[in-house]
């Protein structure tokens, strides 16, 4: 039992999952340049370095929410996450992107319109996932093994972090990375830039 949470950043998700514990009402959301005293402070560790998950991460995540995502989700067997609402790394060419889909059956999602349990529900039902490389993708630890999933970067900007997470899962992984002639690379400046989809790749990854 503690007095009070201390976090970093302060989220509808994070307080939505402090909620299933019994903790959201003990939150102390911290901006940047604040400065607290505590005593004493616990500090718990973490189960494995950021962006790179481990088997035990996603068996605790299964534990933590086996009994969320159980409602009818809004998404179907075919989803789109879509990042127009974005500050920052939306596709380009999502007009065009968004027609081919369409046409092939998918939903286009907006994840900040669901709460954490509809999220889950939706990638629990999903059989094809196609997202460009963002923080939504997060939700891939709810797919179920077999998921396809077609993750759309960019060459400048070509993290790992969800294909390593996908194969822990057991997904089937297609990146889509943009044409062009810049080398691949994770550079963190290239992180807000936005991405070309390359709508032939595509067309060739959802079958």
């Amino acid at each position: 039992c503690v007095d009070n949470l201390v976090l970093h950043a302060d989220s509808g998700l994070v307080r939505e999952a402090l909620r299933l514990r019994g903790g959201a009402e003990q939150v102390i959301a911290v901006r940047r340049e604040q400065h607290l005293a505590c005593a004493p402070l616990l500090v718990p560790g973490l189960v494995a370095a950021p962006a790179a998950p481990v088997s035990r991460t996603l068996r605790l995540i299964d534990a933590f929410t086996d009994a969320l995502g159980r409602e009818p989700s809004g998404g179907g067997e075919r989803v789109y996450f879509t990042r127009e609402k974005a500050g920052r790394r939306r596709v380009a060419n999502e007009a065009a992107l968004w027609s081919i889909l369409e046409a092939n059956g998918f939903k286009k999602v907006i994840l900040e319109e669901l709460t954490w349990s509809e999220q889950i529900a939706v990638c629990r039902r999903a059989k094809v996932v196609v997202a460009p490389h963002g923080a939504g993708l997060a939700n891939l630890v709810f797919c179920a093994p077999g998921t396809r999933v077609v993750e759309l970067l960019s060459r400048r900007y070509c993290h790992p972090g969800y294909w390593r997470l996908a194969v822990l899962r057991g997904l089937d992984y297609r990146p889509v990375i943009a044409t062009g002639d810049d080398l691949l690379g994770e550079d963190r400046r290239a992180n807000r830039d936005e991405i070309m989809a390359d709508l032939e790749q595509v067309r060739s990854a959802i079958g």
